[in-house]
């Protein structure tokens, strides 16, 4: 019987609820399967209660399922039984990464440190990287020197949608208030180990730590929104609800994010039921254009389905305007400092436990107006407390980035799996954004090349999804070209 035979190690293990599981493992010495969380935190799956046999309740079940059968029995005779009435829906699942995903290359702060490393060197890798941001960054009047600077020294951070200057940067107020939202978000975090599949224990820890304002104010939405990206399908899906009771824009544009970034449908679908009912001047035009035009065709898709349920007519002219752009991949000419490039747009990733540093600049004082967060170390185990990580977790003599300034903001995060993560979980976080990136040389001509070859009817997934939103928003059919669709909207307003 599993846990007859438990190893030291195992028996001291907790235990919880099996679908807080993103990961199982087995030990190597007494075999014993147990489940890994997001954070990497170990447990004994918790054995299911036995229940006695012909029990009350399993004769009035009997007795109850009985009469059900007759009478579904009855109905189907009589021809009136319908299958989608009496097959509930199944619960939401956590989905797996689209395979897509594994194929968007991965870029960083810094070459990664090797988990191989003892804990002494894998540190003071860390260390030493830190000392040089902080040197950089005090050589001049620019706090960001050492990301421009990065980005000469490592071709693959060009043209990702660095945010530098004070639009990085919270005021002290801000930041505070920050501070306290992303440790009411932590402490929720904790409560929902223990609770299971539930989500009650999490919101209601989050709106007591939080006071009651929760989703009401800029900071706890984008406190919840970072930290609950990559978490199960049921936090994100109770998320979205929880939006939909705000009134504030920054709801609003979260809500459009998840309407076409989450992988689950269900989540997908309540976002965009809650946008539906949000006031018509929370403006998120160019989160479901910069929708349209992703470089992952399936979220330029969900980008349509969107503007169709929406019934976005007034984006009309910006998706006729789109259908004469390159897609994306694909060269585009731009004038950068007067001299004419060739630019493409594309995916890439960042693993988020590797990469504190390329977000965020070195916390200074640790205090909790900077947001600290401690830095993962290569070669030392995830904490398996989520307060320990961010809000105002004090390590002494550990290295740490201040989150009151961010350089990057990611379109989505998923659960990922790692080859050979030991002692880090299998399953990491990574975040997805766009870079825009200049292209020359005999990439461009492959480039070039490769888009003259192809056939002379050719239409790009990009292309296809916003004439999808045009035939959602018009009730029209036309060809996926932006002359077609201008005869129209000039037929529409002649008819008019």
């Amino acid at each position: 019987m599993a846990g007859a035979n438990l190893c030291v190690s195992c028996a001291q293990l907790p235990q919880k609820d099996k679908s807080l599981a993103v990961a199982s493992k087995r030990c190597q010495e007494c075999k014993t399967t147990f489940g890994v969380t997001s954070y990497g935190s170990a447990f004994r799956f918790a054995s299911a209660q036995p229940r006695p046999f012909l029990s009350r309740g399993f004769v009035i079940g009997v007795a109850v399922g009985g009469g059900l059968l007759s009478f579904i029995l009855l109905l189907v005779g009589l021809g009136m039984w319908s299958r989608d009435v009496v097959v509930s829906k199944a619960p939401p699942v956590d989905p797996k990464a689209p395979i897509e995903l594994t194929r968007v290359p991965e870029v960083g702060v810094d070459d990664p440190i090797s988990h191989n490393l003892d804990r002494a060197s894998a540190k003071q890798k860390v260390v030493a990287l830190i000392a040089k941001i902080r040197h950089e960054n005090a050589q001049g009047v620019n706090k960001d020197a050492f990301v421009l600077a990065q980005m000469e020294r490592r071709k693959e951070l060009r043209g990702m949608p660095f945010v530098m200057g004070a639009e990085c940067r919270l005021e002290p107020q801000r930041a505070t208030s920050f501070e306290k939202s992303v440790e009411a978000v932590r402490d929720g975090m904790e409560r929902d180990q223990s609770s299971g599949a539930d989500t009650a224990a999490f919101w209601s820890t989050y709106q007591a730590r939080s006071g009651g304002q929760g989703v009401q104010t800029p900071h706890g939405v984008a406190a919840l929104v970072q930290i609950l990206g990559p978490e199960r399908v049921g936090l994100r899906q109770s998320l979205v609800e929880q939006l939909g009771h705000s009134n504030s824009l920054e709801a609003s544009r979260a809500l459009a994010r998840s309407a076409i970034f989450d992988a689950s449908s269900d989540v997908r679908r309540t976002a965009l039921r809650e946008l539906k009912k949000r006031p018509k001047d929370h403006n998120v035009d160019d989160i479901l254009m910069h929708g349209i035009r992703h470089p992952m065709p399936l979220v330029a898709h969900r980008a349509a389905f969107a503007v169709g349920q929406l019934e976005r007519k007034d984006l009309g002219p910006q998706l006729v305007a789109f259908l004469d752009e390159p897609a994306p991949g694909d060269p585009e000419k731009k004038v950068v400092d007067n001299k004419e490039v060739c630019e493409v747009r594309e995916v890439v990733r960042i693993n988020h436990h590797r990469n504190c540093l390329l977000c965020h600049p070195p916390s200074v004082t640790g205090q909790p107006n900077e947001v600290p967060g401690v830095i993962p170390i290569p070669s030392v185990p995830f904490s398996t407390s989520p307060k320990e990580a961010y809000g105002r977790a004090q390590s002494s003599g550990e290295p740490m980035v201040r989150a009151d300034t961010t350089y990057l903001r990611q379109d989505f995060s998923v659960l990922m799996p790692v080859v050979n993560a030991t002692p880090w979980p299998d399953m990491q976080r990574f975040d997805f954004l766009v870079r825009t990136r200049v292209v020359d040389g005999e990439e461009l001509k492959a480039l070039a090349e490769k888009v003259k070859a192809r056939p002379a009817d050719f239409v790009s997934e990009n292309h296809k999804a916003a004439a999808d939103a045009l035939r959602r928003i018009t009730g029209q059919n036309g060809a996926p070209n932006a002359a077609a669709w201008r005869d129209a909207f000039r037929v529409n307003r002649d008819n008019d």
